[in-house]
């Protein structure tokens, strides 16, 4: 599994694709202070995944996936920090993170993400 997006660091806005196998399987728009959680019910997988903060600045990931021929995925990781105390005010952070919960991500001000 493998989400990719970027998260407004202003109001904490998140845009992001899961995928399953390079397939998208589900898209998050949603807030990080709210619910970011996605129902996924395709070929591939069955579950639900969800991105949460923690501790106020910690970007956690939460999967619960069945895959075919009664395979299951669960998995409960911290993805990334987001900056503190104003650090890029006004930017993004874009990137990809994958099961793992090894973010290949890049902070940079202000620049949408782009695949």
């Amino acid at each position: 599994m493998q989400i990719a997006g970027f998260v407004d660091l202003d109001n904490l806005d998140v845009e992001a694709a899961v995928y399953v196998r390079k397939y998208a399987v589900g898209v998050f728009k949603c807030n990080l202070k709210e619910s970011c959680k996605i129902n996924i019910n395709v070929v591939l997988a069955k579950g639900t995944v969800e991105l949460y903060l923690k501790n106020k600045h910690e970007v956690w990931l939460l999967a619960k996936l069945s895959l075919p021929f009664g395979k299951s995925f669960s998995v409960d990781k911290k993805v990334f920090n987001l900056p503190q105390d104003g650090a890029l005010a006004g930017g993004t952070i874009d990137g990809t993170v994958t099961s793992s919960g090894v973010p290949v991500a890049a902070a940079s001000p202000a620049s949408p993400y782009t695949s």
